[in-house]
């Protein structure tokens, strides 16, 4: 019995010691955390209060449609490039008069428009809008920039923004708003110029076609995209 109990103890030990070195030597096992997966920045748009900040909230983006925006456009198709409110004349030479026609296919989604706002841009000076049956032509003047000249005449100041109010135009129903001005020489030639509109409508709606494309973006890749025109080189007369 004494052999045989110490020849047990002879196998057994060893395995136990096995045992214990190995739990010292490799310690508890450690699992490494997730890696946290890659995150992708999606491309942006610019609109036009991110290079004017203190416009007035009218003329800003709700959060909540930049949220919604890759969805939106995807469930959109090109097929609605229609339905956005856009310019007749799509080119216009600098250095020139330019009669601006905006074409407004709709309203706010269902909901018939109220107000007609267009943001002039810098470098367009002498606006005169076109005043309209059934509506109230407001005219918003201000600084420009920098003083432009104007067949010889320096000019500093003017209008700004155009506001058609108290019409009512139905969801279902087209209309035209216009208005004429001077594109001033200082304008770069083969560039788009953009005129950025809000129509407001009952109950606080509103369409803001204010998006203006970013570097290598095309208007067709933007929900609410401004209405623009391509700038031409001067030629003569005006």
């Amino acid at each position: 019995m004494g052999l045989a109990g110490t020849a047990t103890d002879a196998v057994i030990e060893p395995t136990s010691l096995q045992i214990l070195r190995a739990i010292d030597v490799c310690g508890p096992r450690r699992i490494a955390p997730p890696t946290p997966a890659a995150r992708t920045t999606p491309k942006r748009h610019i609109t036009f209060t991110e290079t004017q900040p203190d416009t007035p909230a009218i003329w800003r983006k709700p959060m909540l449609k930049q949220i919604l925006v890759a969805t939106a456009v995807a469930a959109i198709g090109a097929s609605n490039a229609l339905a956005h409110v856009s310019l007749e004349t799509k080119e216009a030479a600098v250095g020139s008069t330019y009669k601006a026609v905006l074409r407004v296919p709709h309203g706010c989604e269902g909901k018939p428009t109220n107000v007609v706002r267009v943001k002039i841009p810098e470098g367009v000076i002498a606006v005169k809008p076109m005043p309209k049956a059934g509506w109230t032509l407001e005219k918003v003047k201000g600084s420009y920039a920098k003083s432009y000249d104007l067949h010889g005449t320096a000019t500093n100041a003017g209008i700004k923004e155009v506001v058609w109010t108290g019409g009512s135009l139905a969801d279902d129903e087209y209309d035209e708003f216009t208005l004429r001005a001077f594109l001033t020489t200082d304008l770069a030639a083969g560039e788009q110029l953009y005129f950025p509109v809000v129509q407001e409508c009952p109950e606080g709606a509103a369409e803001r076609w204010i998006e203006i494309p970013a570097a290598g973006q095309k208007a067709d890749d933007l929900e609410r995209p401004a209405p623009a025109i391509k700038l031409l080189h001067e030629v003569g007369g005006h």
